[in-house]
């Protein structure tokens, strides 16, 4: 997902044919970036054994591909390259592209939600989620870099500028689409395991592009704190703590919601309570 700064804008035939070029070149600077995180990958888990700086590793590797390839994308965008169709399309692709390279989570709201139901420690999920920051960061400052190559010729030193909020609602609403989108999303992904392996980074990636569809024109349907620091937070028209409020609250909050409606409760505060009960212990026998 990513901010539309022409959405009124429906390129015609004439319009694509001149786009090509552009749209070839960030094919290319996307295919670049998928295979050199995938030697990277490689050359992680020759180097490193099986565990947490792994872990840690891909999740940064693969944040970093993720934010670079959306960013790519929503230049295509900004600049009215991409006609309705063709941005849900392109947003189908990039999301089974990176299911199927990624091999990590990438999402800060995934990282806390293996927190909440109690399948890793405080100190791993807050290690993932500052490996999946750094991964951002690095991607908000590689893609100058990147575009000076000339692939395409919308890559210039303007591409980096972002120069519209993509947020066209207040700032509650707005928050409200981004729960919805990651509450839809997690509760999708709990029921993932029971379709057959083959079908599920497919029905993933065609849920998130629905997702895409039904939020974009509102706040362009991240849902993804991580995605949305490398994308958004440096866009004219809201500021810091506002975007934050609608892009990291929103979605932890659906992850939250996501969690209760699937497990009617939250596994690791009824774990927290079992130890204090046991830690206090039943009130000793008196003859």
């Amino acid at each position: 997902a990513g901010p539309d700064r022409k959405q009124d804008s429906v390129a015609g035939p004439g319009e694509v044919r001149d786009m090509d070029p552009a749209l070839w070149g960030s094919a290319v600077l996307v295919a670049g970036i998928v295979l050199q995180c995938e030697a990277l990958r490689a050359v992680s888990g020759k180097l490193l054994r099986d565990g947490l700086p792994r872990e840690l590793v891909l999740e940064l590797i693969s944040t970093f591909q993720l934010c670079c390839c959306v960013r790519e994308q929503a230049l295509l965008g900004w600049e009215g390259a991409l006609s309705p169709h063709l941005g849900l399309t392109l947003t189908f692709l990039l999301c089974l592209l990176h299911g199927l390279t990624a091999r990590a989570v990438c999402n800060p709201s995934g990282s806390l939600e293996r927190y909440v139901r109690g399948q890793e420690g405080a100190l791993r999920s807050c290690l993932r989620l500052c490996a999946q920051f750094l991964g951002a960061w690095m991607s908000r400052l590689s893609m100058p870099s990147y575009w000076l190559l000339g692939l395409s010729p919308l890559h210039s030193p303007r591409a980096s500028l972002c120069l519209r909020s993509p947020l066209h609602v207040t700032l509650l609403p707005g928050a409200g689409v981004e729960m919805l989108c990651s509450l839809g999303m997690f509760c999708l992904l709990q029921q993932l395991p029971r379709l057959p392996p083959p079908l599920r980074i497919h029905s993933a990636a065609l849920a998130i592009t629905g997702l895409v569809w039904l939020g974009g024109s509102l706040t362009g349907a991240v849902f993804n704190p991580a995605l949305a620091y490398s994308l958004l937070f440096h866009c004219e028209g809201n500021t810091f703590p506002e975007y934050v409020f609608v892009y990291w609250l929103g979605p932890v909050v659906g992850m939250l919601l996501s969690v209760l409606l699937c497990d009617t409760s939250v596994p690791v505060l009824e774990r927290k309570t079992r130890k204090e009960n046991i830690t206090t212990g039943s009130p000793k026998k008196t003859n």
